[in-house]
């Protein structure tokens, strides 16, 4: 059986490739999520598996979507960079993942 450190650090990493995945290559990068999600489900410490998903899924999603916003707004509106809909809907997604995937590491982290 893993540590809950060991699950969570494999999850944060399994959540950034993941998300670098479905950035990149749309819906071969969400089987890529469903099948760490199915592998997290497994995992002994399901917690700290999920818990380390959501962090590194919105950790990356949401450095991504902030990136692109700055660069839109440094190259100014009707560039080619900023015609991409849903860009602050992404940000918001990627942040409320984020901050669910804090929660879940507290609660984790508080069990025994």
């Amino acid at each position: 059986m893993r540590s809950k450190t060991t699950a969570w650090l494999l999850s944060a990493t399994g959540g950034v490739v993941s998300a670098m995945a479905m950035l990149e290559f749309g819906t071969r990068g969400l089987i890529a999520l469903l099948a760490l999600t199915i592998g997290a489900a497994r995992v002994g410490q399901r917690r700290s598996a999920f818990a380390g998903l959501c962090i590194g899924l919105g950790a990356t999603g949401s450095v991504a979507f902030a990136a692109t916003a700055g660069r839109c707004a440094s190259a100014g509106e009707g560039q080619t960079i900023c015609l991409a809909s849903g860009g602050q809907f992404g940000l918001v997604v990627a942040a409320m993942i984020l901050v669910a995937g804090v929660v879940l590491t507290s609660f984790a982290l508080r069990s025994h």
